[in-house]
């Protein structure tokens, strides 16, 4: 069974976002935003990787932060980067959905994470 995430144009502070994008050398990429529970990481407030990831790691990381944390990840950036292989691209432009983490989030943590 594939998963589902929601694509938006701009991220959401207020979720894990996964950025995709092309490095000026052609390479795709990604970055990982996110807030943080203090629960999961006491005394941070948020995930910031500015470091580009290969696309795989991204979103990996983006699915981890996502799980400990019981918030929605959601995808922005060029969405002709994303693989189909990871699941299904659901285009959504409000950022004020106040997702959690489902059940597609963690069938893609057990194949990713």
């Amino acid at each position: 069974m594939k998963s589902s995430f929601r694509y938006i144009e701009n991220t959401a502070d207020h979720l894990v976002n996964i950025f995709l994008f092309l490095t000026p050398g052609g390479e795709p990429r990604a970055t990982v935003t996110g807030p943080l529970s203090d629960v999961a990481y006491p005394g941070k407030e948020r995930a910031t990787v500015t470091t580009a990831l290969p696309l795989a790691k991204g979103f990996a990381l983006a699915i981890r932060i996502a799980n400990r944390n019981d918030i929605e990840l959601v995808v922005s950036g060029d969405r002709f980067l994303w693989d189909h292989d990871w699941g299904t691209l659901v285009h959504s432009n409000d950022p004020a959905y106040e997702g959690k983490l489902g059940d597609d989030m963690a069938i893609a943590l057990r194949r990713f994470g």
